[in-house]
């Protein structure tokens, strides 16, 4: 990121740790796509500086009524492509919901998921005997 100052780097970085930025949301888009900020600024047709504009915005929920509107606001303030953005945000939001589930699917250590798989089993057998 050549436009960029290491100070706006480390902003960006860290904002994409915080679920309150949209920043995360593209951080989970990259991670899916494999890609660098360099290669999402270009997706979106947008300079760096635009992307940091972007990065540091309050992030929004897809499901929203007024989704499009604020999508709108997003592209009129930060010069980027309307279309590529929502589909990205919504790609985003995706890829969250699943690494979501497969994480809450993970086993704990006492095998509580074994466990209850057995339990309902054996409940079901025995409601058929």
């Amino acid at each position: 990121m050549k436009d960029l100052s290491p100070d706006q780097i480390f902003l960006l970085n860290r904002a994409s740790r915080d679920e309150k930025y949209l920043a995360y949301s593209l951080m989970i888009y990259m991670q899916h796509k494999d890609v660098n900020w360099s290669d999402l600024a270009k997706e979106l047709n947008c300079g760096e500086k635009h992307l940091l504009k972007l990065a540091l915005c309050r992030r929004i929920d897809i499901q929203s009524s007024n989704f499009k509107d604020m999508v709108q606001i997003l592209v009129t303030y930060t010069d980027t492509d309307a279309f590529n953005l929502s589909n990205m945000l919504k790609k985003a939001e995706f890829s969250a919901f699943l690494l979501a589930e497969r994480v809450a699917l993970i086993p704990s250590k006492g095998g509580t998921f074994l466990a209850a798989a057995r339990e309902k089993n054996n409940a079901s057998s025995k409601d058929k005997i």
